[in-house]
């Protein structure tokens, strides 16, 4: 599944998702899979898997997005990873499957 959206539509259901857009700084396209989000009132930034700095767009940006939302917990999607019990529902199947957010993959320091 391929959506256009615009870059201040971006929301946390769209982390681990494809995303590819242009960026306004030196036109080069970029795509990556989102790993954070960040909207301001004038800025959207994007932390892209592999990307050395974030990508800085503007809100009536348009990105492309491509793949199905993964199975997100709903404490892990409003930041709360600590109180996630590691349980997701997949909107696909609406079955109860392991929340696939990135802090449950995370080793742990030692």
């Amino acid at each position: 599944m391929t959506t256009q959206k615009q870059a201040a539509d971006l929301c946390h259901r769209d982390i681990g998702r494809r995303i590819e857009c242009t960026n306004p700084d030196n036109g080069k396209t970029v795509s990556g899979v989102l790993n954070a989000l960040e909207t301001t009132g004038h800025a959207v930034r994007l932390w892209l898997e592999g990307a050395l700095k974030s990508l800085r767009l503007l809100p009536g940006d348009v990105v492309e997005v491509t793949g199905a939302a993964p199975p997100i917990g709903p404490d892990c999607l409003h930041g709360k990873c600590r109180a996630c019990d590691g349980r997701a529902l997949d909107q696909a199947t609406d079955d109860v499957v392991p929340c696939a957010h990135h802090c449950h993959t995370q080793e742990e320091a030692a």
